[in-house]
């Protein structure tokens, strides 16, 4: 509030005026509120981007140099997570917002705990495929190495 002229909220004669007081914090609060819905718009964009780029990485194959986190994943809309074992070739679908993960988590930090049940004990690590953003993992129309993602899910 720099440069606001701050009206006293206290009386010498009264005390404290509650409601100048109660009054200022909403106002503060309303402020703060229009400034974080402007930021989200952005936020949202950029999350959207770079999951983007990400998949269309995971797509040539080429090295991961960064990864998004779960919670823009999330707030993007990109649910879910197709994540393939390299020994068997089996694919699945991760419903991210089931996952007990701190949303500042990078989906890289899922790896080792999405190893396939059916190659243990030496399972290898999981490879992470794309990021799905519909409502039904089925739907999402990808594929890796010109496979389609959607009919091996089924299958597997």
């Amino acid at each position: 509030m720099k440069g606001e002229r701050v009206e006293s909220v206290y009386s010498a004669t009264m005390g404290f005026n509650k409601r100048k007081l109660e009054d200022q914090r909403r106002q503060v609060a309303e402020k703060e509120a229009a400034a974080r819905r402007a930021t989200d718009a952005q936020v949202l964009e950029d999350a959207e981007r770079l999951i983007s780029a990400w998949n269309e990485r995971q797509a040539k194959r080429m090295p991961m140099i960064f990864s998004q986190t779960i919670g823009a994943a999330i707030r993007a809309g990109y649910w879910f997570l197709w994540v393939r074992c390299p020994a068997c070739r089996t694919i699945n679908a991760i419903d991210l917002r089931t996952l007990d993960r701190h949303p500042d988590a990078a989906v890289t930090s899922l790896i080792p705990s999405l190893s396939c049940r059916s190659c243990r004990p030496n399972a290898p690590f999981a490879e992470l495929v794309r990021l799905c953003a519909p409502a039904s993992p089925m739907k999402c129309g990808g594929s890796i190495g010109g496979e389609c993602l959607a009919s091996e899910a089924g299958a597997g």
